[in-house]
C-alpha cells in the first residue's frame, strides 16, 4: 500500500519503490497516510508511513527503513493572519515541537 497525499504532492515513497523494482507490488493507493494503519491492521498487507501514524496503533509492528526518503515539511499561513495572537501562538507551538535541532558531531568527525 502506498499513500499519495494530494495536498502535499509527495510521491517519494512510490519513486523509491520504483527504483527498487517493487512498483508492481503496490496493490492499493490511499489519499492520506492516516488511512493506512487501519487498512494494514485488517489485511495481510504492509505500508510505508511516517512513524507518527503507526506509533499509536496497538498491535502494529514497525521497522525503520534505512533508505526511506526525506522531505521537508513547511508551515504556511495567509498574510492576513500574521499578527493574530492565536495564530502566532499556534505557529510558535508548532515551531517548538517540530524544529530541527542541530546534530552534535559524531566522535569520529570531531577529532
Amino acid at each position: 500500500m502506498v499513500a499519495s497525499p494530494t495536498a502535499t504532492f509527495h510521491s517519494s515513497v512510490e519513486e523509491m519503490l520504483v527504483q527498487l523494482g517493487l512498483a508492481e507490488r503496490i496493490v492499493l493507493r490511499a489519499r492520506h497516510f492516516s488511512a493506512l494503519p487501519d487498512l494494514v491492521s485488517s489485511t495481510d498487507l504492509l505500508a510505508i508511513v511516517p512513524a507518527m501514524y503507526a506509533a499509536s496503533r496497538p498491535g502494529l509492528r514497525m521497522w525503520k527503513l534505512p533508505f526511506a526518503p526525506h522531505y521537508d515539511v513547511r508551515l504556511v499561513w495567509h498574510a492576513s493572519t500574521g499578527r493574530d495572537p492565536a495564530q502566532q501562538w499556534m505557529r510558535a507551538l508548532l515551531h517548538g515541537l517540530f524544529r530541527r535541532h542541530p546534530r552534535s558531531p559524531r566522535r569520529e568527525e570531531a577529532q
